[in-house]
C-alpha cells in the first residue's frame, strides 16, 4: 500500500506541470491567433518578397490549398459536434431530464477535445443524472455510449471523410494507423494531413502536366 501511494503521488506530481502547461497553451492560443491574423498581410508580403515570381505563385497556391483543407476539416468537426449534440439532446429529452439542452451543448463542445472529450461529456451527463434522476443513470450512460459508438463507426468516417474527400473506409484505416503511431494526436492530425498530402500531390501533378503541355506547344 505504501509503495502504491508513493507511485500515485509521484505520478500526480509529474502530471500536474504538464497539465498546467497545456492549460496555459490553450489560454494563450487565442491571443497568438489574434496577432497572427491581424498582421497576416504584412507577414505574407514579407515572405513572398524573398521568393522569385514563379516560386511566389506556387507558394501562394500551396498556402491556399492548406487553408482550404484546414477549413474543410474545421467545418467537418463543427458539423460532427452539432450532430452529436442533437443526438444527446434527443436521448436525454426522451428520458425526461430537465438539463437536456445544457448537456447537449456540453457534448457538442467536448467533441473538439481529442479522444477524451466524449468521455468527459458522458461523465458530466452521468453526474447530472445522479443529481436529478438517479433511477435513470444507466439509461443516460447507455445513451452516451451509443452516441460514442455511432460517432466512431459512422459519423466520423462519413462526415470527416466527406469534408476531407477521403473514402470512409480509408479514413477508418488512417484513424487506426494514427492512433497506433502517435496516440491521440495521431487520430487528430493524420486525417487532415492525409488530405493535405493528396491535394498537394494533385497540385504538383497538375503543374507538371501544364508545364509539359506548354513545352510541347512552344516546341511545336
Amino acid at each position: 500500500a505504501g509503495s502504491w501511494l508513493q507511485d500515485t503521488i509521484v505520478s500526480t506530481l509529474k502530471f500536474v506541470p504538464g497539465t498546467f502547461s497545456m492549460i496555459l497553451g490553450f489560454a494563450g492560443l487565442p491571443l497568438f491567433l489574434f496577432y497572427l491574423l491581424k498582421d497576416s498581410k504584412k507577414f505574407s508580403a514579407g515572405f513572398y518578397s524573398f521568393l522569385s515570381p514563379s516560386a511566389a505563385i506556387h507558394a501562394r497556391n500551396i498556402f491556399a490549398i492548406m487553408d482550404n483543407v484546414l477549413g474543410r476539416y474545421i467545418r467537418g468537426q463543427v458539423l460532427l459536434g452539432a450532430t452529436v449534440a442533437t443526438l444527446v439532446f434527443i436521448g436525454i429529452t426522451i428520458l425526461g431530464i430537465r438539463m437536456a439542452p445544457a448537456l447537449a451543448v456540453v457534448a457538442g463542445i467536448c467533441e473538439f477535445i481529442p479522444t477524451i472529450g466524449p468521455w468527459i461529456a458522458g461523465i458530466i451527463g452521468v453526474i447530472v443524472a445522479l443529481a436529478l434522476a438517479p433511477d435513470k443513470v444507466l439509461w443516460v450512460a447507455g445513451i452516451y455510449l451509443t452516441v460514442q459508438l455511432l460517432e466512431n463507426l459512422l459519423l466520423v468516417p462519413r462526415i470527416q471523410g466527406g469534408f476531407l474527400r477521403i473514402n470512409p473506409a480509408i479514413l477508418l484505416v488512417i484513424l487506426v494507423l494514427g492512433s497506433y503511431l502517435a496516440g491521440i494526436w495521431g487520430m487528430v492530425l493524420f486525417p487532415p494531413l492525409t488530405a493535405l498530402v493528396v491535394e498537394l500531390y494533385k497540385y504538383v501533378r497538375q503543374s507538371i502536366d501544364e508545364r509539359d503541355n506548354t513545352s510541347l506547344v512552344n516546341s511545336g
